[in-house]
């Protein structure tokens, strides 16, 4: 489907072959979190193309949410009757997402040379994409070595974040970041039990955090 729907985007642009095979291509490289693009500069030529940019930007997300939670959902059918793992991976993911994206717009909004000179609308797609891709995708829309070097700090935490366990992301793992920020969180709290959602979270997953 993603395939499908850049395809019909780039088709106009590269011509019926090409843009089919562009949109196979690119589709497939942003679900597997590749980062590999045909284009020689990324998507820095559709960062303000909001189509483009919210498939790559969903295919990202999906491919790194995990296989054990695409399987989940489709037992389950609700959200409350997740797992705890797959809540913790959503709920993460999404968080990262929204703070990432905003700590970028923050730090790189005044910033000529990425988007200092763009609409507010543009800022905010590109500080988001930018933060979608940054968790092992690889895909930029704006140049990174222009980025200020604490918009690039924020880049590189998530990076090292990564995406989630069974996925096909890399880095640290959202579940695993998860844990050991709540395992913090309960020491300094006094806490002997680590809990998320009114559910302990076992000895052994915080020894392997």
């Amino acid at each position: 489907m993603g395939a499908l729907l850049l395809s019909i985007r780039l088709i106009p642009i590269y011509g019926f072959k090409l843009g089919i095979g562009y949109g196979i291509f690119h589709s497939i490289s942003a679900f597997c979190n590749a980062g590999f693009d045909l284009f020689g500069s990324s998507l820095v030529p559709f960062q303000s193309d909001l189509y483009v940019n919210l498939i790559i930007m969903a295919l990202i997300v999906v491919g790194g949410l995990g296989f054990q939670v695409y399987i989940d959902i489709y037992e389950k059918r609700s959200f409350k009757k997740l797992s705890l793992h797959s809540r913790m991976v959503i709920e993460t993911s999404l968080a990262l997402i929204f703070l990432g994206g905003l700590a970028i717009l923050l730090l790189e909004g005044s910033n000529p040379a990425t988007l200092g000179n763009k609409s507010f609308l543009d800022k905010l797609l590109m500080s988001f994409f930018q933060s979608v891709t940054a968790r092992t995708a690889g895909y930029n829309s704006i140049a990174i070595e222009d980025m200020t070097p604490r918009a690039s700090m924020v880049m590189v935490v998530l990076m090292f974040i990564g995406g989630s366990s069974g996925s096909t992301a890399g880095g640290l793992k959202t579940s695993t970041f998860m844990v050991i920020i709540l395992t913090v969180l309960a020491s300094i709290r006094g806490q002997e039990d680590v809990v998320w959602h009114k559910r302990k979270i076992g000895q052994g997953t915080i020894r392997m955090a």
